[in-house]
């Protein structure tokens, strides 16, 4: 057969013939089937990246982040040194652009650092990360020099919280809008996010500095229940099921589908506050009879199919800070009765506690009706509330829980592997505190300005130990991001504890 092309005109066969070139060999699309839609959508300040799939991380950079063993590493800036105990001095990728073809430099990083000590900021979570920095300053081009308040050991793990956007698309539009389409230096753009057919939906941005192996476009797909994600996954919907619980797990593993469950760095609890001194959980004895009275090895072994242990700290092994000493509060209701007796309470207590349920955490309502099981043994009535999403991040910094006793609460080390930003959060100078002993205030700074890693971690762990026997949380499990995949699907690699999407390749069938 001859070609067509020699029927072409010649005023025309390079116009065809650079088109061709021009459209892709293929188009790979991977589809993610998740509970919902990130709180925020593209707003990169307004949540935390937790979860083992996150959109933030196919649009923005930050200038480090943190691996999987905690070591810094370099991603919009590439070297960073402290030039004294209150200077750091970091330098810049060169020649990166944002999707919009805004350039990224010095001048970017100064205006979002000033941006989020605004008051109009402090609605933001990483708004706390920057309370320390005096002053940003562009020294050049692709240089910036950070003055703190006060000498702080691991103030580029702060930074790494704090992700680049195009300081005048972000003048511009404002977050609301910038939330809607957002702009960032990631490897991936949103098309849409897609309210009317919930998938949202991504491609790949040409500009971006960052590789990506073969996806051209990428599909969350919110599917709210998780067996549904799982008959999707077997349906060929789509190629990963994210955010399973573990009854969905056992039904993937026995079809046959590739299953993960990777332990985060993040410690579920529930908060119990000492700040108002005529409450019962001021004293000691009630925070630790909550402890002692639920039975953490029953709820691990029944509901959490034994995938994790029970905590006793607020970190994991490999959080630099975490104590290996430190066990956790043992089932022993006599023991909390007696606590509770001693404390005036014989006759028992009756408390509320608000609890977020999510999706990605199917188990969480029974888990909370458990403890509250277990707690009525010993004496005290637990009403379990749900609260969700934006109200519960209000009574979070807000510290106005109205007519809840207990919250739940999240000691959050990913974001560093280090112990000290979860300590942070039970101590009085939390905004919004709800756990408040000041004469530990001394040795969570001395943590801060100790550059020494090695006694530096000693600190940590010592703070950890205390916070153990002050019970400022009833403790409970590590959480876990649950998995299955497609036989498709090759190249699951992580980072900063979310799946690295830019590196997945799908097998041709």
């Amino acid at each position: 057969m001859r070609n067509f092309m020699t029927f072409v005109p010649a005023s025309l066969a390079w116009v065809i013939a650079f088109l061709i070139a021009c459209v892709p060999v293929f188009a790979e699309t991977l589809r993610i089937g998740v509970p919902g839609r990130t709180p925020g959508l593209g707003n990169p300040f307004a949540s935390m990246i937790t979860g083992g799939v996150h959109p933030s991380t196919l649009i923005f950079d930050g200038l480090v982040q943190i691996d999987e063993t905690g070591t810094i590493v370099p991603v919009l800036a590439t070297s960073w040194e402290a030039t004294s105990r209150y200077t750091w001095v970091f330098k810049l990728r060169k020649n990166i652009a944002f999707s919009n073809g805004e350039p990224f430099n010095a001048e970017t990083v100064t205006a979002i650092i000033d941006y989020l000590k605004t008051d109009a900021a402090q609605r933001y979570f990483v708004s706390g990360e920057v309370k320390r920095i005096a002053v940003a300053r562009a020294l050049d081009n692709y240089t910036v020099e950070f003055t703190t308040e006060s000498p702080d050991a691991i103030f580029p793990k702060r930074l790494s919280m704090i992700l680049m956007v195009p300081k005048n698309a972000w003048a511009d539009m404002g977050p609301d809008d910038f939330g809607l389409h957002p702009i960032g230096t990631g490897p991936f753009t949103l098309v849409d996010w897609g309210m009317a057919t919930g998938r949202a939906h991504f491609v790949r941005n040409p500009s971006s500095w960052r590789a990506v192996r073969q996806l051209t476009e990428i599909e969350f797909v919110v599917i709210a229940e998780q067996m549904s994600r799982a008959q999707g996954l077997m349906s060929d919907q789509i190629d990963i099921a994210f955010g399973l619980g573990f009854e969905a797990l056992r039904l993937m593993e026995s079809e046959g589908f590739p299953t993960l469950v990777k332990e985060a760095p993040l410690v579920g609890a529930l908060a119990l506050p000492n700040t108002d001194p005529v409450h019962p959980l001021a004293d000691v004895r009630v925070r630790r009879a909550l402890n002692y009275g639920t039975n953490r090895r029953a709820i691990a072994d029944i509901i959490l199919n034994g995938s994790v242990q029970a905590n006793g700290q607020g970190a994991i092994p490999g959080v630099v800070g975490y104590n290996p000493a430190v066990t956790a509060y043992p089932y022993d209701p006599v023991r909390a009765r007696a606590l509770l007796r001693d404390a005036g309470y014989e006759d028992g207590l009756t408390m509320r506690a608000d609890v977020l349920l999510s999706a990605s955490v199917p188990e969480a309502e029974l888990i909370y009706q458990t403890i509250a099981q277990d707690l009525r043994n010993i004496g005290i009535d637990l009403e379990i509330r749900a609260t969700f999403g934006t109200e519960w991040i209000r009574k979070w910094f807000s510290g106005d829980w109205g007519e809840a006793d207990i919250i739940s609460s999240i000691w959050n080390t990913a974001a560093y592997m280090d112990a000290i930003r979860a300590i942070e959060n039970v101590s009085c100078e939390k905004v919004g505190a709800f756990f408040c002993v000041p004469d530990m205030m001394d040795d969570i700074e001395a943590t801060r300005t100790n550059f020494d890693p090695v006694s530096r971690e000693r600190q940590l762990e010592d703070l950890m130990a205390r916070l153990h026997d002050l019970a400022p949380s009833l403790y409970l499990f590590p959480q876990t991001s649950v998995f299955a995949f497609s036989k498709r699907v090759k190249n699951i690699t992580f980072g900063r504890q979310q799946l690295k999407l830019e590196d997945i390749e799908l097998r041709d069938e």
